[in-house]
């Protein structure tokens, strides 16, 4: 279906859980972001904009969380990985003339920019 390879995913969802109780919560989302936040933060004027830069990443998180338990499931990631690849391929194939046939993605090339 273009679903992500299921290790692909497993491995990447691994990376977040970094409690292994197969959730990943905001803070563990939040963790892998906070060099790419902290540096945007410093470069923010205001206070507002910091603020705005917090909830955004919030509202990206409760956005994927489909079952709105305030976890992310493996199931939930791999919703959204389906959906960042659409995304970039549609955009890809807008702007680079891609085929359809271009696989070339994977969960490892999504950067916290694409995520929030």
């Amino acid at each position: 279906q273009g679903s992500y390879d299921q290790e692909e995913l497993e491995v990447g969802f691994a990376d977040l859980d970094t409690d292994g109780n197969s959730l990943v919560s905001l803070e563990e989302w939040r963790q892998p972001f906070e060099g790419h936040i902290d540096a945007w933060m410093q470069m923010a004027d205001t206070e507002a904009q910091q603020e705005a830069q917090i909830a955004h990443y919030k509202d990206v998180f409760n956005q994927m969380d489909l079952n709105r338990d305030g976890e992310l499931d493996e199931r939930e990631l791999q919703h959204e990985m389906d959906n960042l690849r659409v995304q970039k391929k549609a955009g890809l194939l807008m702007e680079e003339g891609v085929t359809e046939e271009d696989e070339g993605y994977s969960i490892s090339q999504v950067s916290g920019e694409d995520m929030l």
